[in-house]
């Protein structure tokens, strides 16, 4: 089972991969908005995912991976460290916006670390040009 924390842009278009790909899919959204609108493709749980119980609620404690999409790094990092206590042994993903925040990101002993603003910039650039990027787009650690 994997875990989706947030599901704005990035979140649900994740969401959505992994479910057509066969994986059980939980997402964590506090949007009352967008989390009604989920409900209809994921088993939703309300709430923040910077509460322990909600990712408790969401089957932490038995998750293959969380996907820790929100647009706060801050509230990522914190999230990365929950996620942590509660399980050990959870692989993680997580989505990084400020290339200042990356260093910690990457001392925070995640699995993989996608930079979305990055990558979508750096593809754009190079379509552009017609060129290939070569650009390492994503960090797995």
């Amino acid at each position: 089972m994997i875990i989706i924390c947030g599901a704005g842009r990035v979140g649900s278009r994740v969401a959505k991969i992994l479910k057509e790909n066969g994986e059980e899919v939980v997402v964590i959204e506090k949007n009352p908005n967008t989390a009604k609108l989920m409900k209809k493709k994921y088993k939703i749980i309300k709430g923040s995912a910077l509460d322990g119980k909600t990712l408790e609620k969401a089957g932490i404690k038995n998750a293959s991976w969380i996907v820790i999409t929100t647009g706060e790094d801050a509230d990522n990092l914190y999230i990365v460290f929950k996620a942590r206590e509660l399980n050990p042994k959870i692989k993680i993903a997580v989505r990084v916006s400020d290339e200042e925040a990356l260093e910690s990101f990457e001392r925070s002993n995640v699995d993989l670390i996608v930079m979305p603003e990055i990558v979508g910039g750096i593809h754009l650039a190079y379509s552009i040009l017609g060129k290939k990027s070569n650009e390492k787009l994503v960090r797995m650690i």
